[in-house]
């Protein structure tokens, strides 16, 4: 009698074990994926900067090639090749653009205020550490998990 009980004790303490199995793979299975979309081949237009709209009549644009991100700040134009615009971008979110980073070297006066937000945009661009793509929203995130930029796909 006393074998039976321990004998019904450990099936017990089995089943639950394969309950619980089977649940954490549930759970997992239905867990939200955190592998985002590639950026290669991708073309954005900036609607924010930090809490602020790019200044009217400006258009900042990015855009990722495979090896290498370009773009336009309504006056200068960034990156545009691997020695020059070099980014890593892995599928966890973590990106990583590369210096030197080139700039054109283009002076604007118009609208005001414009040389300004290039070097801020720059300067914010560089500092990303993370990505991630939400329907046709590209967020830029800094080390502090700050979103610092922010495009919406280009047509």
């Amino acid at each position: 009698m006393a074998g039976d009980i321990v004998k019904m004790r450990h099936t017990k303490r089995k089943s639950r074990l394969v309950l619980l199995a089977v649940l954490v793979l549930l759970s997992a299975a239905c867990a939200p994926s955190t592998r985002m979309p590639s950026l290669a081949n991708t073309a954005w237009v900036l609607v924010r900067m930090d809490d602020s709209s790019p200044i009217d009549g400006t258009q900042f644009t990015l855009q990722f090639q495979a090896d290498h991100l370009s773009g336009s700040m309504g006056c200068n134009l960034y990156g545009g090749g691997p020695d020059s615009g070099g980014y890593t971008a892995s599928r966890d979110g973590t990106l990583s653009i590369s210096r030197p980073f080139a700039v054109t070297v283009q002076l604007c006066a118009d609208p005001e205020g414009i040389m300004e937000q290039e070097d801020a945009y720059i300067e914010t661009l560089l500092d990303v550490a993370e990505y991630r793509i939400r329907d046709d929203r590209l967020e830029l995130i800094d080390s502090t998990g700050a979103v610092r930029l922010v495009f919406d796909r280009a047509e």
